[in-house]
C-alpha cells in the first residue's frame, strides 16, 4: 500500500531512538496513572452531626441553601409565568392562593368587559383584540388561556 522509503532519505541517530523512548514511557506512565486514577476509590462522602443536649447550642447545619421563593400567591405566579407554565391550575390549587382565597371565579352568565376611551396607535400592521382569560407569551407567541367552560357564558359584542 505504502511504498518502502529508500534508504538514501532515511537518517537514523541514537538521539531520536532515545527520544522516542522516552516519550513512550511518558505516554505509559500517563496512560497508567489515569487508570489507576480511575480504578481506586479514593473518595468517600459522609456526614455527620453531632447534637449536644447537655450545653443548649444551636445545631449549625452546613449545606445547600436556597432562595426563598413562591411564599405568596402573587409570587408563586411570577414564577410560573417565568417558566411559562400554566398558571390557571394554580390559582385553585395552590396553598398559597387557597390561603389568600384567590381562586379564579367562574364567568356569570352576561359577565364581559366594560371598556371606553381611546387609542393612538402608529401606521403600522397589527391588531388590537379584547378576549377573555388570562395572557401569557409562551414560544414567543401571545396566547390566552380560559376556561373553556365559561365561555358560553362570556358576552363578547362589542361596538366599535
Amino acid at each position: 500500500m505504502f511504498p518502502k522509503i529508500q534508504p538514501d532519505y532515511v537518517h537514523t541517530t541514537q538521539s531520536g531512538s532515545r527520544r522516542t523512548a522516552v516519550v513512550l514511557g511518558v505516554c505509559l506512565l500517563l496512560c497508567l496513572n489515569e487508570t489507576w486514577t480511575y480504578l481506586s476509590n479514593r473518595y468517600s462522602y459522609s456526614s455527620t452531626v453531632r447534637v449536644d443536649t447537655t450545653t443548649g447550642q444551636k445545631l449549625a447545619i452546613a449545606g445547600a441553601t436556597f432562595q426563598s421563593c413562591c411564599n405568596t400567591c402573587d409570587s408563586l405566579l411570577a414564577a410560573y409565568g417565568k417558566k411559562g407554565w400554566n398558571t390557571r391550575d394554580v390559582l385553585n390549587d395552590s396553598e398559597q392562593c387557597l390561603l389568600e382565597k384567590r381562586g379564579q371565579r367562574k364567568v356569570a352568565l352576561g359577565q364581559g368587559c366594560r371598556l371606553s376611551g381611546t387609542m393612538l396607535v402608529n401606521k403600522v400592521a397589527g391588531n388590537f383584540h379584547v378576549a377573555m382569560g388570562e395572557s401569557m407569551v409562551r414560544d414567543g407567541r401571545h396566547i390566552h388561556q380560559f376556561l373553556p367552560e365559561d365561555a358560553p357564558n362570556y358576552n363578547v359584542t362589542h361596538e366599535v
